[in-house]
């Protein structure tokens, strides 16, 4: 596993896997520079790497992202180099926030959201990963 920050997030990536984890920061709220930034810097680290990614929310209380970071992340030149992507979420706030992204923004590469990691985890075909535990004890 190698381990990275960004202005946003806390990334463990999991090469064997082709897994990077993104555990979102709770502070400071997302701004187009910032989520620039963010892709940037995961890029300076993997390259063109193909990866499927984990995104975590569940630790964070902001709400307010605005419309073009949305689009930003959605739909930007880094996400040739993904496969797809989970969201892990918990509560309801999370829930609103993320359908509107789902089906507003419309991401264009598959993307879906979760309670629960070892579903994302499934989900991403990471089932028979014989890291698998270690992933879900990272995660949860």
């Amino acid at each position: 596993m190698q381990k990275f920050e960004t202005a946003l997030s806390h990334c463990s990536y999991y090469k064997a896997e082709s897994l990077l984890y993104l555990k979102l920061k709770t502070e400071p709220d997302p701004t187009l520079e910032l989520i620039k930034l963010n892709f940037e810097q995961i890029h300076q680290v993997l390259g063109t790497t193909p990866v499927k990614a984990i995104l975590d929310m569940r630790e964070v209380d902001f709400m307010d992202i605005p419309k073009d970071v949305m689009e930003y992340m959605g739909n930007n030149p880094y996400n040739d180099y993904q496969l797809s992507n989970a969201i892990l979420i918990q509560n309801l706030a999370h829930k609103i926030l993320t359908n509107f992204y789902l089906k507003v923004v419309k991401p264009k590469i598959p993307t879906k959201t979760f309670n629960n990691a070892s579903l994302a985890m499934e989900w991403l075909n990471i089932k028979n990963s014989n890291n698998c535990r270690e992933i879900l004890m990272h995660i949860n």
